[in-house]
């Protein structure tokens, strides 16, 4: 039994495929003004650390620094993961009530 053959029609399984993955591209695509805002600050994949342009790592530390020395544990540990030079990396204490975080 042979395949009919549909040149030039479009199936609505197809058609359906089509949309689903031009919607997909369009939800990852950058909006409009993000390109320019991109660039003027530092890159911050998570809230934990930062890399500014020039390289610089800042890692924000939200523990008490009460002697055991748990900002440069783990500012050493995202140096190492990131292989980054010690010397490019800044400490940022930051204060938990302030920021508004719980």
């Amino acid at each position: 039994m042979s395949k009919p053959e549909h040149h030039g029609t479009l199936s609505r399984r197809a058609f359906l495929v089509g949309l689903a993955g031009t919607a997909v591209t369009f939800a990852f695509a950058p909006g409009e003004g993000t390109a320019e805002q991109s660039g003027s600050g530092p890159f911050e994949p998570t809230i934990w650390y930062s890399v500014d342009r020039t390289g610089i790592v800042t890692v924000n530390i939200t523990r008490a620094e009460m002697g055991q020395h748990i900002g440069t544990a783990v500012a050493r540990i995202v140096a190492d993961e990131l292989e980054v030079n010690w010397s490019d990396v800044r400490l940022s204490a930051v204060d938990p009530i302030r920021s508004g975080a719980s």
